[in-house]
Formats: structure tokens, sequence, C-alpha cells
């Protein structure tokens, strides 16, 4: 799937080139995304403290959604770590500069 836009060619203006500063700025859009996220629902639930006007299972959805995502950043650090420590160890069993 991840060649399927391969072929796609959109004139795209100079300033809008990002090259090497592209994951940088999806992450700073999925960081702000998240943290509007929780704001909003933060304040609805301040504005509405009642049960019966704002029910507060909605943060059910935010709650998981958050522990995944740590989930994934720590699964995915460990998982460049232990693949590190492997490549390690075989360029030093087999002597591989």
């Amino acid at each position: 799937m991840a060649g399927c836009l391969d072929n796609i060619h959109i004139n795209r203006p100079e300033w809008l080139e990002l090259g090497e500063k592209r994951n940088a700025v999806a992450s700073i859009g999925a960081g702000t995304m998240f943290f509007t996220g929780w704001w909003i629902i933060l304040d609805v639930a301040a504005g509405y403290p009642h049960m019966e006007d704002f029910h507060h299972a909605y943060h059910v959805c935010g709650v998981l959604g958050t522990i995944s995502l740590f989930m994934y950043v720590y699964i995915t650090v460990n998982t460049d770590q232990h693949d590190v420590k492997v490549a390690k160890k075989i360029t030093h069993k087999y002597d591989i500069t």
C-alpha cells in the first residue's frame, strides 16, 4: 500500500517542499490535534459537570486512545533498541565492519 500514490505527481510550491522535515511536521501536526482534542473534551466536561448534561463515559475513547499511543511509542522504541543490539551482536560475532 505504500506505493499506490507514487505515480501521482502534483506541482507543489517551493516553500511546501519539506524534504527531511516531513516527519517533524507530521509529529507537530499530530501533537497539536491530540492536544486540541483533549482540550475540547475537558473544556466541555468542565462546562457541563453533571452526568445529565454530558455523560463522562465519552472520556473512555480519549483515555484508550492515549494509552494505545503510549503503548505504540514504547513498543516502537524498544523494537528499535532491540534491533540495534542484535545488529551489534551479529557484527561483533562475525567481525563485520
